[in-house]
Order: C-alpha cells, then sequence, then structure tokens
C-alpha cells in the first residue's frame, strides 16, 4: 500500500534525531565489516568523522554502498567524503554539541575527515495490530509504502 512520503521521511528524521549512535556497515568487495559510529544529520544526510588510515575509509572509497542500521531502521546510501569539520561547520557545531568527547578524542588528530552518507532507501521494521510489516522509503523516487511481511512471504 502506498504511503505518504513526507510523513515517512519524517519518521526517518525522528529516529535520526533520537538515535546518535548507527551501526556503519561497508565493505571492500571481498570483505564486510560494521562498527558503532557518532552520527549528526542534515535532514535525511548523515555525517560522521573518520580517518583517511582507517579500514573504514578506504572500504568507503572502495565501494562508496554503505548501509546504517538503528533499531528497526536500516538505511542504506552511498559515503561521499566532504572534506574536514572545518569545510562543514555546521556540521561541526552539531557534533560538538552531540559528541563532545569523540569529537575532542578525535575530531582534531592528522587524516581525520568527515563523512556524509546520502540515503537512497530506508527500511522500517514494525509491527501493526501483531503483524509484521516494512514501510519503504524510496528517497531517489520519492515514494514510500508499506508491505505486510506475510503477503509477501506466506507463512510455511
Amino acid at each position: 500500500m502506498e504511503l505518504e512520503y513526507e510523513s515517512l521521511k519524517n519518521e526517518l528524521l525522528r529516529v535520526l534525531d533520537a538515535n546518535k549512535v548507527w551501526v556503519l556497515a561497508s565493505s571492500d568487495g571481498s570483505r564486510v565489516s560494521a562498527r558503532s559510529m557518532s552520527i549528526v544529520h542534515d535532514e535525511i544526510d548523515v555525517y560522521f568523522q573518520t580517518n583517511r588510515d582507517s579500514d573504514k575509509y578506504r572500504q568507503m572509497m572502495q565501494n562508496e554502498n554503505v548501509a546504517l542500521c538503528c533499531a528497526n531502521v536500516s538505511v542504506e546510501g552511498v559515503a561521499v567524503d566532504v572534506g574536514t569539520w572545518e569545510d562543514n561547520l555546521a556540521m561541526k557545531a552539531l557534533y560538538i554539541q552531540h559528541h563532545k568527547g569523540s569529537y575532542e578524542a578525535y575530531g582534531a588528530l592528522p587524516g581525520q575527515v568527515v563523512i556524509k552518507i546520502v540515503p537512497h532507501y530506508v527500511v522500517f521494521w514494525k509491527y501493526i495490530d501483531g503483524k509484521p510489516v516494512r514501510d519503504f522509503l524510496y528517497v531517489v523516487d520519492k515514494k514510500a509504502e508499506r508491505l505486510f511481511y506475510f503477503d509477501q512471504y506466506p507463512k510455511a
């Protein structure tokens, strides 16, 4: 069933506001890894800091396709190196507001960069009247829909 795009997008924004640590999964094609990341966001774009010498940075530069997950929400998108915090002052202020310790520990280290995740596809796992459903946000197409799980995958 079709859902209202802006309504589901706003639900994503509420989840991003409420959860400042997400799991980031990245892959270089042969190896997948996941780790918790301290994040901030501008609308649905997600930002975090990392180091150019890290495995995750090398993976994202080899394969820009990544996923973020928190609770029952999964976000798929592309990772972009957007420079340093000095190139992203509004995000820097927001990051310090929410992750001061992380910024103070790592923000000024040589090789630190800011990564922006541009979401393309979001899935919300939910239960409605005890039935599992998935709400899909197709960011590129600006569409949203709900699929009842057992309509797609009937019980055996």
